[in-house]
Parts: C-alpha cells; sequence; structure tokens
C-alpha cells in the first residue's frame, strides 16, 4: 500500500493515458487477481466483499473510462 503511490508518480502515465486504453489493462488483471485471491478464503468475511466490490469497480471502470476519453478526444464535436 506504501508503495503504491510511487509506482503512479513515477509509471503511471505509461500506464494510464487516455491515447490507448490497452496499458491499462494491467491495472485490470491485478485487480482479478485481487478478487481471486479475496474469493480464496472459504468462508469469504462480509469485509472481503466490499473488497470484491470495489475491485471489480477498478477492473472494469480504468480501461472503460480511459477508452471513452480517448474515443471522446479523437472524434470532432458534431
Amino acid at each position: 500500500m506504501m508503495t503504491m503511490p510511487w509506482l503512479l508518480v513515477f509509471c503511471g502515465y505509461t500506464v494510464i493515458r487516455d491515447d490507448d486504453w490497452r496499458p491499462s489493462l494491467g491495472i485490470s488483471a491485478g485487480a482479478v487477481g485481487g478478487i481471486v485471491l479475496a474469493l480464496s478464503k472459504e468462508p469469504v468475511p462480509p469485509r472481503m466483499w466490499i473488497l470484491i466490490v470495489v475491485l471489480a469497480a477498478f477492473a472494469i471502470g480504468t480501461p472503460l473510462v480511459l477508452w471513452r476519453r480517448g474515443r471522446n478526444r479523437r472524434t470532432p464535436p458534431t
């Protein structure tokens, strides 16, 4: 948790950019890995469901938002 902000400072633009959404799939892959890890606990506690929902939102939302921003930037307004 403490190293993540530093990684985003140095590598954030290479992953989170709106000209191409495909590099952000690494965030989705990490979120899916976190979801699998959270679901691997035998009795899933209620707080893990919150983590699963947040990770799923990041996994789906990040590429989707970047794709829409990039598409809106490329197409001229009508």
